[in-house]
């Protein structure tokens, strides 16, 4: 994910590695977090990738736009999965990503496509406004976002998130920089838009377990493999539940 003026490095991790500290610590889970600056770019752990295509993306239709591409591995793993994407970011981080200012650009010739990404956490409010304008005004057909977990409950966002069509919250704590110890701070959820739709959502509330046994999704070098057949996770509610 990427939107701002500055091109920072690839997050670090923070702590020197030692014989008793063999591993950074993930930055994602310091307490408090470092200051988010530049173009703030952390890529999708596989995990939330995983979730992604298994029980978001088979209920799109159509071609998507991944409007803060970053370096393309989110993008190239929804061409894996069978997808036709157009990546566009503020400061593409691969030659096959179309340079494009999201919040401030007229959108790319994309009209009637899904948009699909991780916004940028520091421009997480301008990000969400933008989208629901494009959705609003019919040239996106859905809107798709990975939110973290506080700002799944915060009153700002009330409105907005209220009339999504449905969250599908992983609950679990990813790793956001691999080879780093600890576990993730933040659980994160996928939420959708859709044209029409004026809430409440629906909610999966989504186990890592329920990922397993489904196929194998892996990311080798920042690009990912999907194996092909990928049958969609399809939940259903159990008998207890139905009302």
């Amino acid at each position: 994910m990427a939107e701002a003026a500055l091109t920072p490095a690839m997050p670090q991790a923070t702590g020197a590695a030692s014989a008793g500290n063999p591993e950074p610590r993930d930055r994602a889970a310091i307490r408090p977090q470092p200051a988010r600056s530049g173009t703030d770019w952390w890529p999708t752990p596989p995990c939330l990738t995983a979730a992604l295509l298994r029980c978001v993306l088979p209920h799109l239709s159509g071609p998507i736009w991944e409007p803060a591409a970053g370096d393309g591995c989110l993008a190239d793993a929804m061409r894996q999965a069978g997808r036709i994407v157009l990546a566009s970011d503020l400061e593409p981080r691969a030659p096959d990503i179309l340079t494009h200012d999201f919040l401030h650009a007229p959108p790319p010739a994309a009209a009637g496509s899904a948009l699909v990404t991780n916004p940028p956490f520091n421009a997480l409010d301008r990000f969400i406004n933008r989208s629901l304008a494009l959705l609003d005004a019919g040239f996106v057909s859905a809107v798709v976002l990975l939110l973290r977990s506080d700002a799944l409950t915060s009153a700002r966002r009330a409105a907005a998130l209220n009339r999504a069509e449905r969250e599908v919250l992983c609950c679990w704590r990813p790793v956001w920089m691999p080879g780093t110890r600890g576990g993730g701070r933040w659980s994160n959820g996928w939420i959708t838009w859709r044209a029409g739709h004026t809430g409440p959502p629906t909610t999966l509330h989504l186990r890592r377990a329920d990922l397993e046994g489904a196929g194998r999704l892996c990311c080798d070098g920042g690009r990912f493999e999907v194996p092909r057949p990928m049958e969609p996770v399809i939940f259903e509610p159990r008998q207890e539940d139905r009302h």
